[in-house]
């Protein structure tokens, strides 16, 4: 038994009031059994469209070798890059002073700096650093007190607000010269949900 052609037209928000000609894409979903399911897969396409405006790569040291594709992180402008990048020393419970795998001095940093802390699951933490200020060294003091494992990655900067979450595309790793590459495109939920559907309670 053949199967039967339909169309199912999506339109963006705003498109009557549109004073440009709009862009019209027609697409042909095979194995598509329903209207609904059609209209899912226009408004899937409009939200990238939309909300997905930017893509780069960068580089970053083996402790993000574990880093895989599809998985979702935080990339922090260049204008407001992290004065420094490393791992955690030794482990640590419920502590002040924090062991880094490097030394580090910022006596130029105007004293507003945070410590960034990433576990090995994935939870994410932030704490003003307090010091030392004037001296090189590999221990360094916040204002509360932090637990987490040896090998964790710890970043120190500025905390920003404009930080951007992105998406992993693609990961290659450059074991002579110890870098991990990363293709990247923006990431927004704005994509997988939308209000048409259980009031953006549920994916596209």
């Amino acid at each position: 038994m053949g199967a039967k052609r339909t169309t199912a037209p999506a339109k963006i928000e705003g498109y009557e009031s549109l004073t440009r000609l709009p862009k019209i894409q027609n697409i042909e979903i095979r194995g598509c059994t329903n209207e609904d399911e059609a209209n899912r897969h226009a408004r899937f396409r409009i939200n990238k469209n939309e909300f997905i405006t930017m893509q780069g790569k960068h580089k970053a040291g083996m402790q993000s070798a574990g880093i895989e594709f599809g998985e979702v992180f935080t990339l922090i402008p260049t204008s407001h890059k992290a004065v420094w990048g490393g791992n955690l020393r030794k482990d640590h419970v419920a502590e002040s002073d924090i062991y880094l795998n490097g030394e580090v001095n910022f006596s130029n940093s105007g004293e507003a700096l945070h410590l960034f802390a990433v576990g090995s699951s994935g939870e994410y933490k932030s704490y003003q650093m307090t010091g030392p200020w004037d001296e090189s060294t590999s221990i360094i003091q916040i204002s509360g007190e932090h637990t987490g494992n040896r090998g964790d990655a710890v970043g120190i900067g500025r905390e920003v607000e404009n930080k951007l979450t992105q998406q992993v595309l693609k990961v290659s790793h450059n074991f002579s010269n110890r870098e991990v590459s990363f293709e990247w495109c923006e990431y927004s939920d704005r994509v997988f949900y939308c209000d048409l559907w259980d009031a953006g309670e549920v994916a596209i």
